[in-house]
């Protein structure tokens, strides 16, 4: 599991005491595998995807929609819409 000083220093906020968020960010950030979010607004996916940007390189992100690929375009993340 992820600790907060694991964290790049502009996320040290982040409370990683949510089980399944911690479960999620340790699955993207450590495993070696194709990682597909689906849950409701407000769940934490686009943070996720923040702090996995920031700490690792050549992360691809795609989206269903042109909100959130515009939404993180506009924050330094480069995403797309897949269809």
């Amino acid at each position: 599991m992820i600790k907060t000083e694991d964290l790049p220093r502009e996320y040290d906020w982040v409370k990683l005491d949510n089980f399944l968020f911690n479960k999620a960010l340790d699955e993207v950030i450590n495993g070696d595998e194709n990682i597909h979010f689906q849950s409701p607004a407000g769940c934490g996916k686009s943070l996720i995807i923040k702090i996995v940007s920031a700490m690792k390189k050549n992360v691809v992100v795609l989206s269903t929609t042109g909100t959130t690929a515009i939404q993180l375009s506009t924050e330094g993340i480069p995403a797309k819409t897949i269809h």
